[in-house]
């Protein structure tokens, strides 16, 4: 868990204790992009999962309908009203490893929202 921002500490530690991965490579966080983007591989699964805005993911994302759009973006305005940040999940699986994180940054699966609080500092 060294190096690991606050938020990535709180998912690891939600995460099941059998479960292994390994990470091959990372676009950090940016917040042009406002996401961040991950390679990791699973036994022998290669899965590229980004975490950031929603409305940066929901782009890239093949399988949410426009009354899904209107869902999310309802519950989300809730969850701001209630003083708490969200982080969208997309992934993707890959076939292959790739050498561009960028170039594969589409077509990607929904995951899901995280909402939490983040108090002011």
């Amino acid at each position: 868990i060294k190096d690991l921002d606050p938020f990535d500490i709180a998912i690891t530690q939600s995460v099941p204790n059998n479960l292994v991965c390994k990470i091959l490579k990372e676009l950090p966080f940016d917040p042009l992009r406002r996401r961040n983007t991950v390679l990791i591989q699973d036994n022998n699964s290669l899965v590229l999962i980004s975490r950031g805005a929603y409305e940066e993911l929901i782009t890239r994302a093949i399988d949410i309908t426009p009354e899904d759009k209107i869902k999310l973006t309802n519950w989300i305005v809730s969850q701001g009203n209630k003083g708490r940040r969200v982080v969208a999940v997309t992934y993707k699986n890959l076939d292959n490893q790739i050498a561009v994180l960028e170039s594969e940054e589409k077509d990607m699966i929904f995951a899901g929202l995280i909402s939490f609080e983040d108090p002011l500092k």
